[in-house]
């Protein structure tokens, strides 16, 4: 009779993982060269490996970032653009001031009031059509409080009153007036 019952016990049967087993042959059913993997059919499964890449989190999260920054920017673009704008007449109505202080010296002094000069975007002289500055002058005689001397100095001196209408876009309804105030000499003498 034979016997079916094994003589040794069941985990003395199953070889030790970690005694190095011989290489199999290429063909064989068994893949790797792990002696652990020697034991599986078919080898190990495959570990998901992490990739160089970012999650799904990360990048909604650097996405959130951005937005906020983006919409941080543009919140601020519009007043930055408005103090440019403001900037940029004040530099035009500064050099139109210096273009009608230099002819009030040369001109003749009784004719320094004159209405509608017309000045570009760049604070050049130009036609009423091209216009996006109409500067108005007027003089007046200026007043000398507590002076013995005022018929003499008003001879010598005039207030120029030069008012500066800015039309942007050249639109005549819409726009700003500035007034300023020099006091010329009389050069003519």
């Amino acid at each position: 009779m034979v016997d079916v019952l094994p003589t040794k016990p069941l985990m003395e049967t199953l070889p030790d993982p970690f005694v190095m087993v011989p290489p199999l042959a290429k063909d064989s059913l068994f893949c790797g060269g792990d002696p652990v993997d020697r034991l599986l059919p078919f080898g190990r499964m495959p570990r998901r490996r992490r990739s160089g890449g970012f999650s799904l989190v990360e990048v909604t999260i650097a996405m959130g970032l951005v937005s906020f920054a983006v919409l941080a920017i543009l919140g601020v673009f519009p007043v930055g653009l408005s103090s440019l704008r403001q900037s940029m007449n004040q530099t035009v109505e500064a050099q139109i001031l210096r273009s009608i202080s230099g002819q009030s010296v040369v001109a003749n002094f009784t004719t320094l009031a004159t209405n509608g000069i017309y000045f570009d975007n760049d604070g050049q002289l130009c036609d009423a059509g091209k216009a996006f500055y109409t500067v108005n002058v007027t003089t007046t005689s200026p007043k000398f409080p507590g002076s013995t001397n005022a018929a003499a100095l008003t001879n010598n001196l005039t207030t120029l009153r030069v008012d500066i209408l800015h039309k942007p876009g050249g639109v005549a309804s819409a726009g700003t007036t500035n007034s300023y105030t020099l006091l010329v000499a009389n050069c003519s003498k």
